[in-house]
């Protein structure tokens, strides 16, 4: 299939994404060439391609609402002519970020169950925009309102326990408004933007940028000191998205960091379907499966 296919097919098979006037706007043959140059420049897939262009609208809008299928619709063609050059070096510099500080539910309740000895020490690799951290520092706070926070179907831990501090690694940390931008669904717009505004960054919560395969370097380089608290290594849902070359060199690496500093690694992580499988989420602990996610979201979690 050619480029121009894969994006109509990617826009047209895809509806319940947006309603009929943005699916109209997206198959217009413009946004479609302009959709083409995308992958070609930047070689994101089609479906990549369609979500940061539709999350480079809302960002140079500064109107996060628009371009979503649930909110205000927007004239497309007019808007790409007016703001065509940052439209492309953000679609091809940029990727698309979710970061639900939910899915930080179910981490909480696998480190309670760890019964550290030392102050928990979180370091989240991938960590985007650092919400999960936010969330596992401040639970005993966000645990008294949570309806500001979460849909009325979140589950959440049966304990907790308090996280001395908390590192994130990033290689590219979007900044709010980008974070915002990526966040098409109304209502967890409303909540995402009050969770961020409620928890701004503290002296315990630090986000860097950097690589995750540079673990160790970055650890020295910050002079922080593992042997005096219990690390816990947390990957979410980001490992899917490496090769299986890159997937084996960060095992490595966290292995290694994990046997030098007793530590403990919790990934989240998608099975990608298969042949008559739907996708499938855990949390697994050194490499053994322990919870069953329902999605993404982690609205709801089961232990196996």
């Amino acid at each position: 299939m050619t480029d121009s296919s894969l994006l109509r097919d990617y826009i047209g098979n895809n509806s319940f994404l947006w309603n009929d006037f943005l699916r109209n706007e997206l198959l217009s043959d413009d946004v479609i060439s302009f959709l083409v140059s995308v992958m070609h420049l930047s070689g994101k897939t089609a479906s990549e391609s369609v979500l940061v262009f539709l999350a480079s609208l809302r960002y140079i809008s500064n109107d996060y609402t628009i371009a979503s299928g649930f909110g205000k619709s927007l004239e497309i063609k007019p808007f790409l002519s007016g703001n065509y050059d940052e439209l492309i070096r953000l679609c091809c510099t940029k990727k698309v970020q979710a970061n639900f500080p939910e899915r930080g539910l179910p981490v909480m309740e696998m480190i309670s169950l760890q019964k550290p000895l030392k102050d928990v020490f979180v370091i989240e690799l991938g960590a985007s925009y650092g919400l999960i951290g936010k969330l596992l520092l401040n639970m005993p706070d966000i645990i008294t309102k949570t309806n500001n926070y979460f849909t009325d179907k979140q589950q959440f831990p049966v304990s907790w326990l308090s996280i001395s501090s908390y590192l994130g690694i990033e290689l590219d940390p979007p900044d709010e408004k980008w974070l915002l931008a990526c966040t098409p669904d109304d209502q967890h717009l409303i909540r995402l933007k009050q969770f961020i505004e409620d928890y701004r960054n503290t002296e315990n919560f630090l986000l860097l940028k950097g690589s995750a395969f540079d673990l160790e370097d970055i650890i020295a380089e910050n002079k922080i000191d593992c042997l005096k608290v219990t690390p816990i290594i947390l990957t979410s849902f980001m490992t899917y998205q490496l090769s299986k070359s890159q997937n084996d060199e960060l095992e490595s690496v966290i292995n290694s960091f994990c046997l030098k500093y007793d530590g403990v690694w919790l990934d989240q992580m998608v099975r990608i379907a298969s042949a008559g499988h739907d996708d499938a989420y855990f949390i697994r602990k050194d490499g053994i499966a322990y919870v069953k996610l329902d999605s993404d979201r982690c609205e709801n979690w089961e232990f196996l």
